[in-house]
């Protein structure tokens, strides 16, 4: 009895055993190929700077070509290499092959053209669909214009949540609340 229970036991222990012969191969595809400190990355059209995009950290993934950066300051210039916009945000995923941008905390974007400012703490742009959207549940402050004290023509300031703007058409629309004001310069003699 004691030889046929040492058996059985001999058998599971044998049964329980898994030996793995495969060698083991680390995952690679969600390491980056490089990682930039304190990086400076310019980028060019027809011999003129488009764009400048600083960061603390700034990953690059080899499989999908993709940008990740983190604290980003960024500029942009038109054809006549003017400042068109500058902005800034704590984390931006930046996929140009697809044209998919996000940008992610604390987002401020200045229109130099537009003489517009906007302010989220998200921002996805789609660029083969020229679509501009928030979070759905995310506050959008958009300033068009000179603030109150400043004003010399109309201003607006909108704050609403669930932003989305077509760059095809130029409109935009809030899927939430939206409240604002609108300041408009007065001369002498004109009521405020």
């Amino acid at each position: 009895m004691a030889r046929f229970f040492l058996l059985a036991l001999w058998g599971l222990f044998l049964c329980s055993c898994s030996l793995n012969y495969q060698s083991e191969v680390a995952e690679v595809a969600h390491v980056p190929e490089l990682v930039f400190f304190q990086a400076r990355y310019v980028n060019y059209q027809e011999g003129r700077v488009s764009m400048v995009l600083e960061a603390a950290v700034l990953e690059q993934y080899q499989e999908d070509g993709a940008l990740y950066g983190s604290q980003v300051h960024f500029s942009t210039y038109n054809d006549e290499g003017k400042l068109s916009a500058e902005g800034s945000c704590q984390l931006i995923s930046a996929d140009s092959s697809n044209e998919q941008y996000a940008l992610l905390g604390q987002v401020e974007i200045k229109s130099f053209e537009e003489n517009l400012i906007l302010q989220t703490q998200s921002l996805s742009w789609d660029g083969k669909t020229q679509q501009l959207v928030t979070g759905l549940q995310d506050t959008l402050e958009i300033t068009r214009g000179a603030t109150q004290e400043e004003a010399t023509s109309t201003s607006i300031e909108l704050v609403g949540s669930g932003f989305s703007a077509s760059g095809v058409t130029g409109n935009f629309q809030f899927a939430g609340a939206v409240s604002g004001k609108i300041y408009t310069a007065t001369t002498e003699g004109e009521a405020p």
